[in-house]
Formats: structure tokens, sequence, C-alpha cells
């Protein structure tokens, strides 16, 4: 009893350990009040938009962000290799930047999208994949200044096409932002402390389990 009691303790710790790592930190975006429209070329799709906008959170604190597509459109094509449903995103004159505004704490920071794929193509949550440049930041943003966060975003096709439908044709298909988050890079000392915190609570878990 003791030690099926023990064990439990332990995984639940081990995976707080991992959960805390992002949660405190991680901002989350919600639904657009506008859309995101693929459209089909003969080497793939073109994405377009003006402006996204929606609510947000910065851990628990509401705020707001909006990113703002420069220029464009964005391409996507075939994935290298060929992964059904998987489009590569080609590098470009494009340009998409989004500015994230705490509202319950005051603060902001703005930044440059890398996105490298999107994925679930076959399906209408298709998802973007890629990674801000955080350029400026206030207040608790501040330190973010020239830092690196891994982010995705997800959008909501409703009963429109997939974008594998439309992709190398003349279609078009559209929907808003459903989803999406944005976690900072894990630092190398980072990565060392939670190395060490699993191997500890990995040794604690085989006393009670010898």
């Amino acid at each position: 009893m003791v030690n099926k009691f023990g064990h439990g303790v332990l995984l639940l710790a081990v995976v707080g350990l991992f959960a805390g790592m992002g949660s405190a930190t991680q901002v989350t975006l919600g639904d657009s009040a506008q859309a995101v429209t693929f459209t089909g070329t003969t080497t793939g799709a073109d994405v377009t938009f003006s402006t996204l906008s929606g609510p947000g959170l910065f851990g628990t604190d509401l705020g707001h962000y909006t990113m703002t597509l420069t220029s464009g459109p964005i391409p996507l094509v075939p994935s290298s290799p060929f992964i059904p449903g998987v489009y590569d995103i080609a590098a470009g004159s494009w340009s998409l930047s989004l500015t994230f505004t705490d509202i319950t704490n005051p603060g902001s920071f703005t930044g440059t999208w890398d996105l490298d794929s999107l994925s679930s193509g076959t399906t209408r949550v298709p998802q973007f994949i890629g990674s801000l440049l955080v350029t400026s930041g206030t207040n608790q943003f501040e330190s973010w200044g020239g830092t690196t966060l891994l982010g995705d975003f997800t959008v909501n096709l409703g009963s429109h096409e997939t974008v594998s439908q439309i992709f190398q044709t003349d279609g078009r298909t559209s929907g808003k932002v459903s989803s999406g988050e944005l976690v900072p890079t894990p630092e190398p000392g980072t990565l060392g402390l939670l190395g060490s915190g699993v191997l500890t609570l990995a040794g604690l878990l085989r006393r009670y389990l010898v």
C-alpha cells in the first residue's frame, strides 16, 4: 500500500515538474475576429490576410494579440520529403509580426514570426508551426527582447474545404484562428535542472519499488 501511494505521488511530481516549466510564461492565443484565406496555386497555395486579432492569456493574465501580415502572401509548397497534409512554408518577401499586450498587468512585446510548416492540412483545423523572434518588450516582457519563442496557431475552417482539397487547384478556403500558443525556449541551465530533478525523482521511485 505504501509503495503504491509513493509511486503515485512521485509520478505526479514528475508531471508537475514538466508542466511547471512553461505554464507561468506561456502566451495563449484565442479566437481571431478576422479570417485567414488559403488560395490554391499551380505550385501549392497562398495564405493571405491583413490583420488577425483576438483575446489572449499570459499565464492567467488577460491579454490581447494582433498579428499583421505586412507583405505577402505566405506561400505553401509540398513538404520535402512528401508527407500528406503537411506543407512547407517557402521563404520569401513575406513578413508576419505579432504584438501581445497584457491587460491585467500592463506590459507588451512585439516579434516576428518564422513559420516553418503547416500541418493537419487534410483536416479542417490546419496548424501553423514555427517560432517568434521577440524584437522588443516592456515591463515584465522587457527581458524577452532578442529571445525566441516556440509557437503555433490553428485555423478552424468550419465546414469549408480543407487545405489539401484546394492545394494546387484554383480553389479557395478560409477560417479564423481558434487557438495558439507561444512558449519561451528553455535555457540550457533550465534543462539541466530539469534533468537533475527527473533523475532524483527516479532514484526515489526506485527505492519505493525495490
